[in-house]
């Protein structure tokens, strides 16, 4: 495994006392089996991963505690792992870099992974995956695949390859638009792209951001949906998605014009804290996929009103089609093959791959719809 030798601005070595002999990493888990044995037992079933992790320098190991590796473990489907799923899933809990808690900041950072080339979570482009990590009220936390929020337990155990945070659960690695939607709620969507085939295409773009509608935005608009014909439907859908740019929410800028896959323009606007794009507001941003990024919106965009613009002050946005009436169903929801807010139903789809399978349950725990902030 090759690592990269990073310039760290963000290095804290001040929480290194001058002189202090620390230890390796084998030593550290065995010091630390009151919050680590399950983990320490899990990376001794891959001799070659605890080699190499115990030569490694400038690492972070994010490590899932007794207690989340346990919940983990219990779960049904956790039979299901493939060892080789397992592996990969525990490298991407290894940060290339040494990032103490103090390099967490409110602004979010976006940090390389250890996740390799293993077909169902490497990065489509070709990058290394990240995870997203901020301080928030005061605590540091990491967002991995399927937007969940994990919290650092206990922090800056150093060793001598680099610092190791303990975590309250498993981190999910970046998957695929389509199981991301699945498990965020956001079935209309999922069902929107199988209505009009383009499930494979948007899964297989390398390097996108998708403005994410929710079902509440697809169900505003629910009257003029019936009747799309596929191309329409494709149209609309493919002006939710930009190519070859990932643009995590720190990259976007007030007044920034973004060309979509469709061939017309979003504007990005910022007002205050808040983020819209055209005029619908970004509720929920950075949930990381296998292929770029996706950012969850209060309003489904509408290619043939792209001068629509916002109501900063106002709670929800109005619908960019002037004609729009709600409906009282979520649309689509029967074409994604889940029901709305179902746990159970959440992986449909997913087929044969276990660890997906695994995760997107965790995800759909922790990242149900309704409890956004």
């Amino acid at each position: 495994m090759q690592l990269i030798n990073h310039t760290l601005p963000l290095l804290s070595l001040a929480c290194v006392a001058v002189g202090q002999t620390m230890s390796d990493l084998s030593s550290l888990l065995k010091d630390n089996s009151k919050d680590l044995q399950s983990l320490t037992e899990t990376i001794g079933e891959y001799p070659d991963l605890l080699a190499t992790l115990g030569r490694a320098t400038n690492i972070t190991i994010l490590a899932p505690s007794n207690d989340a590796f346990k919940a983990f473990k219990k779960m049904e489907q956790y039979k299901d792992i493939t060892s080789e799923e397992l592996k990969e899933v525990l490298t991407y809990h290894v940060l290339d870099g040494t990032y103490y808690s103090s390099a967490f900041k409110e602004k979010p950072q976006f940090l390389p992974t250890l996740l390799g080339e293993f077909q169902d979570f490497r990065n489509l482009s070709g990058a290394s995956q990240v995870v997203k990590v901020l301080k928030e009220d005061g605590m540091a936390h990491v967002y991995g695949g399927l937007g969940m929020k994990i919290g650092v337990q206990k922090a800056d155990l150093n060793f001598t390859g680099g610092v190791l945070h303990i975590m309250d659960s498993v981190i999910p690695p970046p998957m695929k638009v389509s199981i991301t939607a699945k498990v965020a709620n956001l079935t209309s969507l999922a069902g929107a792209l199988i209505e009009a085939n383009l499930v494979e295409t948007v899964d297989s773009m390398a390097g996108i951001t998708v403005f994410a509608p929710t079902n509440d935005a697809f169900q505003a608009i629910g009257n003029l949906l019936t009747n799309l014909t596929t191309q329409q439907l494709t149209d609309i859908l493919t002006y939710h998605v930009v190519s070859r740019a990932v643009a995590y929410s720190t990259s976007l800028k007030n007044n920034q014009e973004i060309e979509t896959v469709n061939g017309g323009k979003l504007t990005i606007r910022i007002e205050d804290s808040s983020v819209f794009v055209n005029g619908a507001r970004v509720i929920k941003a950075d949930v990381l996929t296998n292929n770029g990024v996706v950012h969850v919106i209060d309003s489904v965009l509408n290619p043939n009103n792209t001068k629509d613009t916002p109501e900063p002050t106002d709670l929800t946005q109005n619908p960019a089609f002037p004609s729009a009436t709600a409906v009282s169903e979520d649309p689509y929801v029967s074409a994604s093959g889940t029901t709305t807010g179902a746990v159970s139903s959440a992986t449909g789809g997913v087929g044969k791959l276990g660890i997906s399978s695994v995760l997107a349950f965790v995800g759909a725990g922790v990242f149900a719809f309704g409890m956004i902030a």
